[in-house]
């Protein structure tokens, strides 16, 4: 595309000097003022002559301006598929392109969008059409069950995140000679998985927050649905909904997991994390767990291994959790996601039950509780035909207990004030230097607001005091206090 063209400068169309016409605020005065209206009216047919002469080339050039600012913005229209800021990178779009014009590529920050190749692209909208981002998401209508439950395979519970319940609903679907689709994290990199074998489940157990990949199993999902064997597919509730548009139509043999999400991470802030932490300790991350159930459930910690030597470390001390649960470091879209509450499509959704020490202290276990819903009829028929339930220990909770203690379940997170400038911040320093600095800052905005409450509250005491001391029952008694005292000789 060729530069815009400027329009004509007006030291070029007006006759004489450029100052002839020009006053500088600092030199404004009623004589110079006066002198420049005079050379104007002096030299009105000279100026008028030379603007007529100008008049077609600016209208040429204003109109080339224009023409190019559309071409720019139609060029921005074709490059995008849809609002960069609600993109979730499930790459749909990639996959379903005919001319293979998409690809998949990482921003600045590590998260993946797509990047439409405008030489091959042949205009046909297939990309648009199949973006569920670009589709109205339909509220459900069923009425959820909601239960607090844990797995009793003890084993299972504990290699789990939660209470071990998606291990039931996957050994279900296995054990019928079905698919299973779940999250894996191999070399630090998160993707979806197929399994077929109970021997693998553990490959996709425990919880990943940086973003899995779905675009590699999209066709092979699809084909596996078509030939009617049982498929369960689990992700977080984006990708449920971009599944469901990618199929196109519903399945009966195709069950939707979803998780309560919180967001998904920033891929290059963990492997930042990741190398801190290789020179922090002069060797190689071997192995990582986002989550784990070492210092209790309740108390969640990471856990990396470094040399055959495991290392915990709680959320509430590791800085790099702690960017994560400050909502610094998530992908744009989760800060306004489009599958919240009843519209996440799920079957069922699977989450941590938070809070059930105290809905229900006797369901608390420290090996993990998990909150179940069951969220759609097909939902419903399989809990029951798989008999679910039967293999935990269950309470039906309702489920507004669950959301006062997980609003993961029906809202988005809130975006942080000074989250660019943390994202800046994290260029240049070190993860647990950034997060030093806003401690700090966060520490004195505490102090802060303790002190402004404390004033009030003295300002509040004064005002009671006041109010008692000017009372006539107060008025009263205090004569009645000085009669007595000089009654008895006292000052």
């Amino acid at each position: 595309m060729q530069s815009p063209a400027s329009l004509p400068c007006p030291r070029k169309i007006l006759p004489g000097n450029y100052d002839n016409y020009v006053i500088s605020k600092d030199s404004l005065t009623s004589k110079n003022l006066k002198e420049k209206f005079l050379y104007i009216e002096e030299n009105k047919e000279k100026i008028k002559e030379n603007l007529l002469d100008k008049m077609s080339e600016i209208k040429d050039k204003s109109a080339n301006l224009f023409n190019m600012l559309l071409d720019k913005i139609k060029q921005q229209k074709e490059l995008e598929i849809c609002s960069r800021g609600k993109c979730i990178g499930c790459g749909i779009c990639m996959t379903k392109c005919p001319h293979h014009a998409i690809t998949m590529e990482e921003n600045q920050d590590g998260f993946i969008h797509p990047k439409i190749n405008l030489k091959k692209c042949i205009r046909c909208n297939v990309c648009r059409i199949g973006c569920p981002i670009n589709k109205k998401t339909k509220e459900k209508n069923f009425e959820q069950r909601c239960y607090a439950a844990i797995n009793l395979n003890k084993t299972e519970q504990e290699q789990s995140t939660s209470g071990g319940i998606f291990s039931i609903l996957a050994r279900a679907v296995l054990s019928n000679k079905g698919i299973v689709y779940g999250c894996y994290m191999k070399d630090f990199q998160a993707k979806h998985i197929r399994i077929t074998k109970e021997k693998d489940l553990d490959k996709i157990r425990g919880s990943k927050y940086v973003q899995s990949d779905i675009s590699n199993i999209l066709i092979q999902l699809r084909e596996d649905v078509m030939s009617k064997k049982e498929v369960l597919f689990c992700g977080t509730p984006c990708q449920i909904g971009a599944i469901k548009s990618f199929l196109g139509k519903e399945y009966d043999n195709l069950l939707l997991v979803s998780v309560i999400c919180h967001g998904v991470m920033n891929d290059n802030i963990f492997h930042k994390y990741l190398k801190e932490l290789e020179v922090e300790n002069s060797n190689q991350v071997t192995d990582f767990k986002f989550r784990t159930k070492d210092n209790n459930w309740t108390q969640s910690s990471i856990k990396y291994t470094i040399n055959n030597k495991e290392f915990v470390k709680s959320f509430i001390d590791d800085p790099f959790m702690i960017l994560y649960l400050k909502n610094y470091i998530l992908r744009e879209s989760c800060y306004n996601c489009n599958y919240k509450d009843k519209k996440n499509v799920a079957d069922i959704i699977l989450g941590d039950f938070w809070g059930i020490e105290v809905t229900s202290p006797e369901m608390l276990d420290q090996k993990g509780v998990s909150a179940l819903i069951i969220n759609s009829q097909k939902g419903k028929k399989f809990i029951k035909e798989k008999k679910v339930l039967e293999k935990t220990k269950s309470k039906e909770k309702n489920i507004e207990e669950l959301i006062k203690y997980n609003p993961a379940l029906v809202e988005s997170v809130k975006i942080p004030l000074d989250k660019q400038r943390v994202l800046n911040d994290l260029r240049y320093n070190t993860i647990k230097v950034t997060i030093g600095y806003y401690q700090v800052k966060l520490n004195y905005q505490k102090l802060l607001l303790e002190k402004e409450n404390l004033l009030a509250e003295n300002q509040k005491l004064v005002t009671e005091l006041n109010t008692i001391v000017n009372s006539k029952r107060w008025k009263m008694m205090n004569k009645v206090i000085n009669k007595i005292n000089k009654i008895l000789g006292r000052k």
